[in-house]
């Protein structure tokens, strides 16, 4: 992270400690860019695990960000927790009558 911070691609979020945002999106785009189909899937992967351990207490919340790392890394981690994940977002879209969200998930 450091040596992100360094190259001035990520910078820290005002008032929220270890937390990085990209400086500028096509910075974000770039990076993303060259990030191989198998990397991206196991970053997804990774990232999905360790957000579910981060949003524990309050981890239906979250139920929309984790369904689409999940749904991300379907490909290593299979269909159980993005289903999980989609079925919780869905209902929660739908009694805040968001029908088009919930459709998607």
């Amino acid at each position: 992270m450091q040596e992100a911070v360094s190259f001035h691609l990520i910078e820290e979020m005002p008032g929220r400690m270890d937390r990085y945002q990209f400086v500028h999106a096509l910075v974000q785009q770039t990076l993303t860019e060259e990030v191989t189909t198998s990397r991206n899937v196991r970053l997804h992967a990774r990232i999905a695990e360790a957000l579910e351990q981060l949003y524990a207490a309050d981890v239906e919340a979250q139920a929309a960000e984790l369904a689409y790392h999940y749904s991300e890394a379907e490909a290593v981690l299979g269909t159980e927790r993005l289903g999980h994940f989609s079925r919780i977002a869905g209902e929660r879209a739908l009694a805040a009558y968001a029908f088009d969200e919930a459709l998607v998930f």
